[in-house]
């Protein structure tokens, strides 16, 4: 791709940002005088020096609207990225002054502005509004490389709620664009972000394939604390793997050594890969040395949780339940449980494995939980399931076995033209289809204390009890279908293909959803041979029927306290006039 030089004009705000945002691929940009602080302090920021971009911005003088805003929007972005947390709110708050008085012929700015208040909830770990707001910035940004940055952050939160099969699908479209962009720093970051989540979720040997791709078509382009950060996912990849870690030891000890004596936190992580291939004798001594890179309390404790880990002579630490909860916290949990399980005391892995269940109901952290699901299943299954059915409904297992007739709202969502997608997709792409979807649903069916009965390859039957459960089921409806909707939009920035049908019509990922309330009996079907928890009744046909009757991205919920917009017959129903309302997806 040819350079471009464009020349900024007084008033020509998407020239201005969309040069800065270029000249991080190497392109120049003849920029007026009067604006060079203002891209300066945009270089600094991107590159997180945040003294050096404030010292740019006190340097611009004279600045007239629509620049003075500009101004505010860096000096913003500089302070969110000392991750300082007053800062965090100061910028967010700033941010959102600014925003709410922005000039509409203002609308690069204003992308800008949206793309930064993600970040900020982000790093806030305020998922639902950080995934809202960078969907906003892509319905506002049409430029690269801030949409590969926008779709990046979008495909973090996405990683941060379990949403895996989006992630996935969404960082290697990532990479793909980034290559063809020229963004080898991009292509190397990318690649790291999806390998070390396909690791987190015990998928070692598409992890080390991720990330030795990018070692060989990166290496000697990126910085080399990038370079040593795919260096070390694959050494962990492999060393969970089996294979191939004699040789990706080798390699990572190089990249150590080139290191010299520079201090990085990045080369204490890399310290404790290596102390994990290595002898024990030399375990420790590596151990001691990443130790010496750790400023940080969660690191510092990983550090110890590691050396335990791979040193059965060391203490395992576990923190009180008044700390903050952190990924040492959670995984020395489970190395205590599995401790307690090889010596046979029964009590006491079950009393690790719940106070790991503890932590991660505290952090509300996906991948933690998938982790500590996956011994529980193995060391406790009656726990594992235990926690799972409470997790949705307050209840335990034995409480459910027991049949019950209550009034409650059953949800009913599906995937449209799901028939025409199995036509054509292939049976791994299929099932990923069905997997992402309900990856979707999980965190807003904890969100709205709604619980999952059925997953029915396409579709999802839910049901919502308790206080206002008809309001419940709506909201939880409508936020199931807003969340497809943003995907489908993120899918369409990051330029992955929509798949055709055989009729030659495309195929987009699009639910609908239906919602009645009434009179449900819940309890255990099947026998020793299978046996699943589920409703039946009138409201479970009836929620079935509407989602049938509603458009795509639309839901159709049965009027028990709304005013209905119409009356519809409906098969089985056929003596009635079902009174309803139809409402689209929260976006």
């Amino acid at each position: 791709m040819p350079p471009r030089t464009p020349t900024i004009g007084p008033m020509d705000l998407e020239a201005f940002w969309t040069a800065c945002e270029r000249r991080s691929l190497g392109e120049s940009a003849d920029i007026k005088p009067a604006l060079e602080p203002l891209s300066r302090a945009h270089d600094h920021e991107l590159a997180g020096a945040v003294e050096q971009g404030r010292a740019a911005l006190a340097e611009a003088r004279a600045l007239t609207a629509p620049f003075t805003r500009v101004h505010r929007v860096l000096g913003a972005r500089l302070s969110a990225r000392t991750g300082d947390a007053s800062e965090l709110v100061a910028a967010r708050t700033e941010l959102e002054e600014l925003l709410s008085a922005l000039p509409e012929q203002e609308s690069s700015t204003r992308g800008r502005i949206l793309h930064t208040l993600a970040v900020i909830a982000l790093r806030e770990h305020r998922l639902a509004p950080a995934e809202t707001l960078f969907a906003a910035a892509l319905r506002t940004v049409t430029t690269e490389p801030v949409v590969t940055w926008i779709l990046d952050g979008f495909a973090q939160v996405l990683v941060n709620t379990g949403a895996w099969e989006e992630a996935r699908r969404l960082y290697a479209a990532l990479m793909g664009r980034r290559r063809v962009l020229g963004d080898v720093l991009g292509v190397a970051i990318t690649a790291g972000s999806l390998g070390r989540m396909l690791v987190s979720l015990h998928r070692p040997a598409e992890g080390a394939s991720v990330a030795a791709e990018a070692i060989a078509e990166t290496a000697g382009k990126i910085p080399d604390t990038t370079l040593l950060r795919l260096a070390t996912l694959h050494l962990d990849a492999c060393l969970d793997l089996g294979p191939g870690v004699p040789e990706s030891a080798a390699r990572l000890e190089s990249l150590v050594s080139g290191m010299g004596d520079r201090t990085h936190y990045l080369v204490g992580y890399a310290l404790l890969s290596l102390a994990r291939a290595a002898s024990k004798e030399r375990a420790s001594d590596l151990f001691a040395r990443a130790d010496h890179h750790f400023t940080l309390g969660p690191m510092r404790a990983w550090a110890r949780y590691s050396a335990a880990r791979v040193l059965p002579e060391r203490v395992v630490e576990d923190a009180s339940d008044d700390e903050p909860v952190t990924e040492a916290v959670v995984f020395g949990r489970l190395l205590l449980a599995e401790r307690a399980h090889a010596e046979g005391d029964v009590a006491r892995r079950r009393q690790a494995l719940e106070r790991a269940y503890f932590a991660v109901r505290r952090a509300s952290h996906p991948v933690w939980r998938e982790s500590v699901d996956r011994v529980a299943r193995i060391l406790d299954p009656d726990l594992f399931m235990d926690e799972t059915a409470r997790r949705f409904t307050a209840r335990s297992m034995d409480e459910l076995s027991r049949p019950t007739s209550d009034v409650c709202t059953i949800v009913f969502c599906d995937i449209v033209k799901f028939t025409s997608l199995s036509q054509v997709l292939s049976p791994d792409d299929l099932i990923a289809a069905s997997r992402g979807f309900f990856e979707l649903a999980v965190p807003l069916l904890a969100q709205h204390r709604v619980r999952p009965l059925a997953y029915l390859g396409d579709a999802l039957l839910a049901v919502a009890e308790g206080e206002d459960h008809h309001g419940r089921g709506i909201a939880f409806a409508r936020a199931l279908v807003g969340r497809v909707i943003r995907v489908r939009d993120a899918r369409a920035a990051a330029g992955l293909t929509v798949p055709t049908g055989l009729d030659g019509a495309p195929l987009p990922f699009r639910i609908r959803g239906g919602v009645a309330t009434g009179p449900v009996v819940m309890g255990v079907l099947g026998n020793g041979f299978k046996q699943e928890f589920t409703a039946i009744g009138r409201t479970c046909n009836l929620a079935a029927r509407l989602q049938a009757l509603a458009e795509p991205d639309e839901v159709v919920a049965e009027a028990t306290v709304e005013e209905p917009t119409e009356r519809v017959t409906l098969k089985g129903f056929d003596a009635q006039q079902i009174p309803i309302v139809r409402v689209a997806g929260d976006r």
